[in-house]
């Protein structure tokens, strides 16, 4: 009988071991490099997970007609990784705000024992061996009757911060939106440069063909011919250096896009024309990017959550009522019998009297992090009012330089074109044409960008105002009673100051977002 309770307690003992990993207890440092100067190599039995950036799962892209800027933002909203991480954000918020609603349910636990004894029973000199079994099965109940607040207003701060999070994932669509936007125009400037470089590189070999012509003529001389060849080789290593730029913002546009960069994506150019507007007054700009501006509405989410965090702080000073009720029943073998049935119920009134001044610094902690949240949402207010303000001056200014870079343009060409007439007819210098071809590789470069600043600036002005998104996302309300505290301008604008306000805003209800016929997105 020993040999068998022997054995199988060497099984146990055995099966034990064989379930943890011995050798990373006994041996932590094996699986770490053996040496400094050696790789770390891991075991065989490691494995690897799947690279899942197969280019099959992405041939929708690819598709024979080009891709609008609508259908480039809808690819990396699916596939870009950002907003799964703030949507994955959010969804982990909501569980934890569940967890705070606990307290609200009565809460209920079941518990079961088996036991075997065995023990001795001596009797003068006889001794005898008994052997006894207990099972006994529990319910226990309990419930938060009151506690002043504490839940509630953890469970406030904790729906406060899925606020925040969910405000969060909002923006970062429209970083993604931005994004997407500035890499797709960046993409359309690249390639429009190369096509100017090209030209460049054509009026290059014009005054080259020219020179040599007056040189077979005997009206030019070498050094003529020296400056010529320069500009063309100069003007085709601008071509080559561009290519690299153009391959380079595909590249960043289809990462950004959620896609793999080896993918063969076509796009549509940009517009034939461009519609310039006059952006409305900066007041009524900022008044809408107050309204719509998601991380403004997140730090406001966030204060709040702070302000019932220190409620509940405070109320950890005060009393908690408990009732619990436990009910269960037990059976003995060697009796036969069981207990019928037994319970307990209680009620329990706890209050604070001295915790080592842990509630004290737990309030004043949820105070510093309340202030802290205030600094930030102060520091994006001053934000939103300095993209708002610059941004509008970036599309004022776009425009203007829209208009100079097309004149520029035509008149570096009419320059040019008057130059080499000259320069063939005789009464021009090889100096002055090449400075005519120069200027108009420079209006060439400006005029593509001054394109591309263009559409950049009126996307990045949607993005400061926050009305860079779907059509269905600007619907949330504009109500002042939900803020922190009204006008969205006030000095106070979530803080405890009580600075008077130079101006009141109230028209944030009046403004849908920008202008819809000169959005980049339509």
């Amino acid at each position: 009988m020993k040999k068998k309770h022997l054995t199988l307690i060497c099984s146990i003992a055995l099966i034990a071991l064989g379930c943890g990993d011995f050798r990373g207890a006994a041996d932590p440092f094996s699986y770490t490099p053996p040496r400094p100067y050696e790789n770390w190599r891991p075991r065989k039995k490691e494995s690897r997970l799947p690279f899942t950036l197969a280019k099959e799962d992405f041939n929708y892209v690819e598709k024979a007609e080009p891709l609008s800027l609508a259908e480039v933002i809808d690819v990396a909203l699916i596939n870009n990784p950002s907003t799964k991480f703030s949507w994955a954000n959010a969804r982990v918020s909501a569980a934890r705000y569940g967890q705070t609603l606990e307290n609200y349910f009565i809460l209920a636990d079941g518990s079961g024992t088996a036991s075997r004894f065995r023990s001795a029973l001596f009797t003068g000199p006889m001794r005898s061996i008994v052997l006894d079994t207990l099972i006994a099965g529990d319910l226990n109940f309990s419930y938060l009757v009151f506690d002043f607040g504490k839940t509630r207003n953890t469970s406030k701060a904790a729906l406060e911060s899925l606020y925040n999070a969910d405000w969060s994932h909002n923006r970062e669509i429209q970083t993604v939106m931005q994004t997407v936007m500035g890499d797709y125009y960046n993409y359309l400037y690249e390639d429009e440069k190369l096509t100017a470089n090209r030209a460049d590189v054509v009026d290059a070999q014009v005054t080259l063909e020219s020179v040599l012509e007056k040189l077979r003529n005997g009206t030019a001389d070498m050094g003529e011919k020296v400056q010529a060849t320069t500009q063309l080789l100069q003007a085709e290593l601008n071509v080559v250096a561009q290519k690299q730029n153009v391959h380079n913002s595909y590249t960043q546009l289809a990462a950004d896009m959620g896609v793999p960069s080896d993918m063969d994506i076509k796009l549509e150019p940009y517009p034939e024309t461009i519609h310039p507007f006059k952006p409305e007054d900066l007041d009524q700009l900022i008044d809408t990017a107050v309204c719509y501006r998601p991380d403004l509405k997140a730090a406001e989410s966030d204060v709040k959550a702070g302000q019932y965090l220190v409620k509940a702080a405070k109320s950890l000073y005060l009393p908690q009522l408990n009732a619990t009720f436990d009910v269960g029943r037990s059976y003995y073998s060697g009796a036969g019998s069981n207990d019928s049935y037994h319970y307990q119920a209680q009620a329990a009134l706890t209050f604070p009297i001295f915790q080592g001044f842990f509630i004290r610094n737990t309030v004043k902690a949820a105070q510093g992090e309340l202030e802290k949240a205030q600094a930030t949402l102060r520091s994006i207010q001053l934000s939103v009012v300095q993209q708002v303000a610059n941004q509008r001056t970036d599309v004022e200014l776009a425009q203007e330089a829209y208009k100079y870079a097309t004149a520029f343009l035509d008149s570096a060409k009419e320059d040019y074109r008057i130059n080499l007439a000259k320069y063939r007819a005789g009464t021009g210098t090889i100096t002055e044409l090449i400075n005519a071809q120069t200027a108009v590789a420079d209006a060439r470069a400006k005029y593509v960008l001054s394109k591309r600043d263009w559409f950049t600036s009126v996307a990045n002005l949607a993005y400061a105002l926050g009305t860079l998104a779907p059509p269905d996302f600007n619907k949330e309300s504009c109500d002042e009673k939900d803020r922190i505290c009204p006008p969205p301008r006030s000095c106070s604008w979530g803080m405890q100051e009580k600075t008077p306000a130079p101006k009141t805003y109230t028209q944030c209800d009046n403004h849908t977002g920008y202008t819809k016929d000169s959005s980049p997105i339509h």
